[in-house]
């Protein structure tokens, strides 16, 4: 059992435990004050100096975060692994290496101090000698000097240097270490500065393609300039543009500056001296764009054709086609009116529908040729607040109307005037066409000049063109011939336009020819003179192409002779 000299020892080597201990604890503590106060010394110059308080206030508790994170890890690195529990034999082993001259006799001790009497292989008079030996050289030695104090004096002078530091910041821009805490628990405060931007006064929401002013107000140190920040709303990567505002006219501790066309969505913000503002949001409302377009044209039922559909706004139709415009927006519409170009006078308003307010559709009959243009009021900006209702003119789109021409119609036989006798059959041919389709087909007729008689010969149902077959036998129709009567004829046509009352239907006449009635005496010597006529005409003719056909070959042994 160990005696009292034992026990003396034992205390001495606690003691020197404990002074270990204490030495890891005040290095350890001391490291995280430095590391502590130095962390707040850069959030706030990062906070502050170099982001100025514009970072979000969720910047704050990130920093916190990462602190929180450091100084763990330091605290592990610097004290926690470091901290043991007693152990009698370590603790000797630490005195002997501040002490060689024990020359291993206190590890040796420690170690056999406890060997029982029963042990063999153990001297116990070997295990007394070294006991003596131990307490003999023991006796005089400070155990806890194991550990120097003095090897912290470094870090004491830089730990002293660091809290110096800190309490010179924190009493000169005490507001600022203050602000600085609450920013770091998630309080969205600012930084004190020497100038205040009292307000910032905008329109927040703008028509595309005009221009804004924006007026900032200040309070306390006065500038000597101010600057406004502005880049498209959303693009974090491109650069601030920075921008001088100037002193505004009349109204004191104020600047501004007018932004000019605006094309799209604008963020910024205004510095003056030391301060600046938050970043502001301008929104700029375009006009509804068209993202789909369906123009269904029903032409007029005569024409007998199925309804076309186009996507183009500008085309052409047939005069009286009912048209039908469906356009689908991107944005939502409050309203459209169509106009005509020419005047800028309004033709009708559109209907609006669909869920987001973004389907416009209309009709019109296409009577004339017509130019035409919208008029846009948008309907987004009340999302946003107080509706704006801005008004955008749109490019100018044209219908081209296509007449639905009078039918064609030619005689084609017979080729002239002649003469008849009462029992005369005419062979009548002729040929009619129209762009849409043709109807009735008549023989009109007069007898010495007496009004229009019609005879009707065919109906073309709707065909676009045709040929015309007669074979006129006149007694049949005039009842009363006799020699001396005049009768002169034409084809005429109808298309199927319809031709509402009033108006003049679409006609179309041949160009007339002539027979005169007369006894078969003179029948018969004008038929014969008309035959010997044709004769000479058939004679000139090919005489004609006899001569033209020798010229031909004389030409050609002329080019065979040439060298």
């Amino acid at each position: 059992m160990p005696d009292s000299t034992d026990r003396k020892i034992e205390d001495k080597l606690r003691e020197a435990h404990s002074g270990q201990q204490r030495y890891v604890w005040t290095r350890g503590i001391v490291r995280l004050l430095v590391w502590l106060l130095t962390l707040l010394l850069t959030d706030l110059f990062i906070d502050w100096v170099i982001l100025r308080g514009n970072a979000g206030s969720a910047f704050g508790p990130l920093l916190l975060v990462i602190n929180i994170g450091i100084l763990g890890y330091v605290a592990w690195y610097e004290l926690i692994r470091h901290l043991k529990d007693y152990d009698e034999l370590i603790t000797a082993l630490d005195v002997e290496d501040r002490h060689p001259d024990l020359s291993s006799l206190l590890v040796s001790y420690t170690q056999l101090k406890h060997s029982s009497e029963g042990q063999a292989n153990v001297s116990e008079e070997l295990i007394e000698a070294m006991r003596d030996q131990a307490v003999d050289k023991s006796h005089s030695l400070d155990f806890k000097k194991i550990v120097d104090f003095g090897q912290l004096k470094t870090l004491a002078l830089v730990s002293l240097g660091v809290v110096s530091f800190f309490v010179v910041i924190s009493a000169n821009w005490k507001t600022h270490v203050d602000t600085l805490l609450q920013r770091l628990v998630g309080v969205d405060a600012e930084y004190p500065t020497n100038t205040d931007i009292t307000g910032v006064e905008y329109q927040k929401i703008v028509k595309f393609g005009n221009s804004l002013s924006i007026t900032a107000t200040w309070d306390k140190k006065p500038p000597e300039d101010a600057f406004i920040y502005t880049r498209a709303y959303g693009n974090k990567e491109a650069k601030w543009k920075k921008l001088p505002m100037t002193k505004t006219e009349n109204v004191q501790r104020s600047f501004t500056r007018e932004i000019k066309g605006l094309t799209e969505d604008l963020s910024f913000y205004v510095q003056i001296n030391d301060d600046e503002s938050d970043v502001s949001r301008i929104r700029v409302i375009k006009s509804p764009e068209i993202t789909k377009s369906t123009i269904t044209l029903k032409y007029p039922e005569y024409m007998q054709r199925e309804s076309l559909e186009i996507d183009q706004l500008t085309f052409e139709a047939p005069e009286g086609t009912t048209v039908n415009w469906q356009l689908q927006c991107d944005s939502k519409v409050k309203s459209l009116e169509i106009v005509d170009a020419t005047d800028g006078k309004k033709i009708k308003d559109a209907t609006i529908s669909g869920d987001e307010n973004n389907i416009v559709s209309f009709d019109m009959q296409a009577d004339k040729a017509l130019n035409y243009s919208f008029r846009w009021t948008e309907g987004v900006s009340a999302k946003y607040g107080d509706a704006k209702n801005f008004i955008y003119d749109d490019v100018q789109h044209s219908i081209r109307v296509i007449s639905d021409n009078i039918p064609k119609v030619e005689l084609l036989r017979p080729g002239s005037d002649g003469l008849a006798t009462i029992a005369k059959t005419i062979n009548i041919a002729g040929r009619a066409s129209d762009d849409n389709g043709l109807g009735q087909a008549w023989l009109v007729y007069q007898i010495d000049g007496s009004a229009d008689i019609r005879k009707p010969i065919m109906d073309f149902e709707g065909k676009k063109g045709g040929n015309i077959q007669l074979t006129w036998d006149i007694s049949e129709d005039i009842k009363e011939l006799k020699p001396g009567i005049k009768i002169s004829y034409a084809l005429e046509v109808k298309d199927l336009y319809p031709s509402p009352e009033g108006t003049v239907p679409h006609l179309r006449r041949s160009i007339a020819r002539q027979i005169e009635v007369v006894e078969p005496e003179r029948y018969l010597q004008w038929y014969r003179s008309e035959l010997a006529a044709q004769n000479d005409e058939l004679k000139r003719a090919r005489e004609s192409e006899v001569t033209a056909s020798a010229q031909v070959k004389q030409l050609r042994e002329q080019e065979d002779e040439s060298p």
